[in-house]
């Protein structure tokens, strides 16, 4: 959702319009980008008499348009049939731009991949020059760890995956997410990924049984292995290979991470008997 673009995008009204009418109707409207829920884009009326008018289009049902009058410091006005409708830029479309981001942005002490998620504080900290993990970690045998994050938008996952750079023959390790209650605390098992074997180097993972629709919103990232062997890369975000990924925490005093004490197996249905994990360094997972 959001903000949508089509290229040449020119047409001109069917009808005539007043200066309170909503529904625009136009000779061509495939010409402009498909809006889905949520979604919108800027069109320029242009009368014949040099007249400007922006609107925000909200709604597209073949030549018929439902927009907003009068948008961004211009004023709602009459006009004919054959004027043109345009998709140009303008400040609006430049300041939805500004304020989504660019390939990265700093707010405050956090890294923001926009459209993607929002990384725990002092992740930065972990991440070396380049994007690749400062170090190699997993977690305790006996603890499943949970380390939080936020997507800034809904996605879709339906693999999981580590790197793993210490293998370990006949290990496992286990990929999880969980829902937070009202509190912000961990709570409901949203996947469990399965044993995933460490007996090999490299990106290692499995396809979920089903993709998982994941609204935006706060998260708990699950990890836990069943050896003390096995080391995983906390972070590579230069691999193209995988639209997400999570990524642990090396300082060991970061106050947002937590744990289930309990061996290794399936995750438990709810996160609540969870624990406060500092002393346990986790690792970076992936999620495509």
């Amino acid at each position: 959702m959001g903000l949508k673009f089509s290229n040449n995008a020119a047409t001109t009204l069917q009808n005539g319009i007043s200066n309170t009418d909503t529904t625009i109707t136009v000779v061509d409207g495939s010409v402009f980008p498909a809006l889905g829920e949520g979604d919108h884009c800027y069109l320029t009326l242009i009368s014949n008499g040099g007249v400007l008018e922006f609107v925000k289009v909200t709604a597209i049902s073949g030549n018929s348009l439902t927009c907003l009058r009068g948008q961004d410091d211009t004023t709602a006005s009459a006009f004919n049939t054959g004027d043109s409708v345009e998709l140009r830029v303008t400040a609006a479309v430049l300041a939805e731009i500004e304020a989504g981001g660019g390939a990265e942005t700093v707010f405050y002490d956090h890294n923001v991949m926009p459209g993607r998620f929002f990384i725990p504080h002092n992740i930065a900290n972990y991440m070396a020059s380049g994007g690749t993990g400062g170090g190699e970690y997993f977690a305790s045998n006996a603890r499943i760890i949970l380390c939080p994050i936020v997507f800034i938008n809904a996605v879709t996952i339906s693999k999981a995956f580590a790197k793993i750079n210490s293998a370990s023959v006949g290990g496992n390790f286990r990929l999880g997410l969980y829902s937070v209650n009202a509190m912000g605390e961990p709570d409901a098992l949203l996947f469990d990924s399965g044993p995933i074997s460490t007996d090999s180097q490299g990106m290692v993972g499995a396809t979920l049984s089903s993709p998982v629709i994941v609204p935006a919103g706060r998260y708990y990232m699950a990890d836990a292995v069943d050896n003390t062997t096995a080391k995983a890369q906390g972070v590579d975000s230069g691999s193209s290979a995988y639209d997400l990924f999570f990524a642990g925490i090396k300082n060991n005093n970061e106050p947002s991470k937590l744990g289930i004490n309990q061996p290794f197996g399936p995750f438990p249905a709810s996160a609540s008997a969870y624990v406060d994990a500092r002393q346990r360094p986790s690792f970076g997972s992936y999620y495509q």
